[in-house]
């Protein structure tokens, strides 16, 4: 009995051992386990703190912006063989160019047949014919671009130089070879814009680069998301609208109010994106999305949320909603016209609109195709 009671202690001490073991391994399982989760949900967070922001009260949609389906019979180009069209040129020949998420610049013919162009390397997000008959291209992964006729490309601006870029997004070029463009957003979020929406802090840019001097000049700072670019027709202001803010900012460049700065267009109807001249005074935007109540009065304005939101994987993120929205403005910032598809079925995710020979040509974020949208028939 006596030897057995010692064995017992012996037992109950190597008991006690492996308890202590368990629980140290435990431990360790738990830590390396809240060490990995907590490096995924924070590994891609900005380091710079949300600003406060409350939206002011959305538009009707009334008037100019009664809701139509205007958008639902527009004609699918190439439908199924794109990927992201964010933004499109179209030739004297009507053959039409648009960038995709693979860093293909592509044309594609009237009957729907894609080519390859030229291959950035990047990602092409702004197009507009040069100078000299190249393609100018706002690319946000390699900078400010031209393409020659042959596909060939030349960098005109890198991402980093003495005026380093983070995202170069829209442009428009002046009839003398000024390129305005611009740089969305800041170093502190990259390429994304789901975290400066959450962030909302003023980080983009409007830039000029001269295309003949190689003279670069920023004009403009402190933007919320530096998007679509607009020249007027008399060249004597810029446009760029700030995405996060609902609002579309003017520059003047010629007149008594040369470098004032104002608000062309403002508490706009969704997020916009691209800008451009009908050519009769008047501008398209495209609305990457509408206006969502949830985002305007739940997310934006509580800090503590927007914080929580930035720091989760990208497959919880709050998406656009699924409906197509184009509005018109006319020399005074006001919305005349208003394009819907409300199902989002046919295009949804608008980021740009360019209008040519009565037709317009519209580019989308996720799309695979390019919708063409005639004003006289009212479809294709």
């Amino acid at each position: 009995m006596k030897f057995f009671g010692k064995g017992k202690k012996r037992i109950i001490k190597g008991f006690g051992l492996v308890r202590l073991v368990f629980r140290i391994l435990l431990y360790m399982v738990i830590t390396v386990f809240i060490f990995s989760v907590g490096s995924v949900l924070f590994l891609h967070a900005p380091n710079i703190e949300p600003a406060p922001y409350a939206p002011p009260i959305a538009p009707k949609m009334e008037g100019a912006l009664r809701e139509n389906s205007a958008l639902s019979s527009v004609k699918l180009l190439a439908e199924g063989k794109l990927n992201g069209p964010e933004d499109i040129a179209v030739d004297n020949n009507g053959t039409v160019y648009t960038g995709l998420e693979d860093g293909r610049i592509v044309k594609i013919s009237p009957d729907g047949e894609v080519v390859t162009f030229a291959e950035t390397g990047g990602r092409p997000l702004g197009l507009q014919w040069g100078p000299r008959g190249d393609l100018i291209v706002a690319d946000g992964g390699r900078g400010l671009l031209s393409v020659n006729l042959e596909g060939e490309v030349t960098v005109l601006v890198p991402r980093a130089e003495t005026v380093p870029l983070e995202m170069a997004d829209d442009l428009d070029v002046s009839s003398s070879g000024l390129i305005y463009f611009s740089d969305a957003t800041g170093s502190e979020v990259g390429m994304d814009y789901y975290q400066d929406l959450m962030i909302h802090r003023p980080l983009g840019r409007l830039l000029r680069f001269d295309y003949y001097t190689d003279d670069l000049e920023v004009l403009l700072t402190g933007l919320y998301f530096a998007n679509g670019v607009a020249l007027s027709p008399d060249e004597d202001f810029v446009l760029v609208s700030e995405t996060s803010e609902y609002r579309i900012t003017r520059l003047w460049l010629k007149g008594p109010r040369v470098g004032d700065r104002d608000v062309f267009a403002d508490n706009l109807p969704g997020f916009p994106d691209g800008i451009s001249g009908d050519g009769d005074g008047n501008y398209w935007v495209a609305m990457v999305s509408p206006r969502m109540w949830f985002v305007d009065n739940i997310v934006l304005p509580n800090l503590w949320l927007r914080k929580l939101l930035m720091h989760l994987p990208t497959w919880t993120r709050l998406k656009g909603a699924s409906y197509a929205l184009i509005i018109q403005l006319n020399s005074e910032g006001e919305i005349v016209e208003s394009l819907h598809d409300p199902s989002g079925k046919s295009l949804s995710g608008i980021t740009n609109v360019v209008e040519r020979d009565g037709k317009l040509y519209i580019g989308t974020l996720e799309g695979d195709a390019i919708g063409v949208y005639d004003r006289e028939s009212g479809g294709f």
